[in-house]
């Protein structure tokens, strides 16, 4: 069985014959993680912004200017060029039809044995956000409701050109990923039905178009998010990547979810991976097995390992902790799972 058919396999629940692996950074991985790029012709006036940066001023795209203060990070965006709403009307966001958007995609076109998935990362909430300046972003979803929906439709609608283009040019991709970090360590950010309010029904257009093209999507969302998990499923979210599993209670997520979403997760980054013995990783680690998957399907085993540098992890310890994840991708073999 390929690499393809296993990941496609416990995503729909369908009995791989083990778990996906996703560890890029550690040389093995089952999904080739592609990131949407700039239009080619984008001549920025800072550097171009990535995710692992030297310290420094950088644009991205959208016009955010982003401060980054260490080795290999992605840093902060320190420019909100929205912060005036007056300004959307006349101002030039990125043409989604633009050449260069599937760069990455075409570099590994022929490699038709692993799984494709492909981000438009920073996609709604983060964006919208990263435009107007957090704090002004929480107060005007409420009082400035009118204006913060149309800045966030086209932000939406931006991300469904680029699902559309999917379909039309046949782009060789298997899911959608989107990111945006949702919680605080305790709670949401703004109020569940502030969320399904304005927001719910936006990802639903998202996921919607790209199931319509026969594409998963997958979801990275930091945080305690256990409030609108169940929102998540009803609209079709099929992989949530949460990295933080003792922080949204283990037991509890996989007695309230488990068998009905994905989970692409394995240890905690703040702590575990950053601290935990070796037996703590294993204990960790075997916790969210028995508690999220199944033989049926239901975890990829992922690692958000991408900073080590900045995480102060060094070359042997980042050595010990992929060589006990990638041990148990047989994990259904060797346990008895419903």
């Amino acid at each position: 069985m390929e690499s393809k058919e296993i990941v496609i396999r416990s995503l729909e629940f369908k009995y791989p014959e083990r778990i996906p692996l996703m560890l890029e950074s550690c040389g093995y991985t089952d999904i080739l993680n592609l990131f949407i790029c700039p239009d080619k012709d984008w001549r920025p006036n800072l550097p171009e912004w990535s995710f692992e940066n030297n310290p420094g001023k950088y644009i991205d795209e959208w016009g955010c200017i982003w401060t980054v203060t260490k080795e290999n990070d992605m840093g902060q965006v320190t420019g909100h060029p929205l912060v005036d709403l007056e300004k959307v009307k006349n101002y030039k966001f990125p043409n989604p039809n633009a050449e260069g958007r599937f760069k990455e995609v075409f570099k590994v076109k022929q490699n038709n044995s692993k799984y494709k998935l492909f981000w438009i990362q920073l996609t709604l909430f983060e964006r919208l956000y990263m435009l107007h300046g957090f704090s002004d972003t929480l107060i005007d979803i409420k009082i400035k409701t009118k204006d913060i929906e149309e800045l966030l439709d086209i932000i939406l609608n931006f991300n469904l050109e680029v699902i559309e283009r999917i379909n039309k040019e046949r782009i060789p991709v298997d899911g959608i990923g989107i990111t945006d970090d949702w919680g605080t360590g305790e709670s949401l950010f703004i109020s569940p039905e502030l969320w399904r309010k304005v927001f719910k029904k936006r990802y639903r257009k998202l996921i919607n178009l790209s199931h319509k093209y026969g594409l998963h999507v997958w979801m990275h969302s930091d945080g305690r998010i256990n409030e609108i998990m169940n929102d998540l499923i009803e609209i079709g979210v099929d992989a949530i990547n949460l990295n933080s599993p003792e922080l949204l209670g283990i037991e509890e997520v996989g007695k309230r979810w488990k068998g009905k979403i994905n989970f692409f997760s394995s240890i905690d980054t703040q702590k575990t991976l950053v601290f935990g013995s070796e037996k703590e990783i294993r204990e960790e680690f075997e916790k969210v097995a028995y508690n999220w998957a199944s033989k049926k399907g239901g975890l990829i085993i992922y690692l958000d390992d991408g900073n080590y540098n900045t995480l102060e992890i060094d070359a042997e310890r980042k050595k010990m902790i992929c060589g006990i994840l990638r041990e148990y991708k047989n994990y259904y073999q060797s346990k008895i799972l419903e």
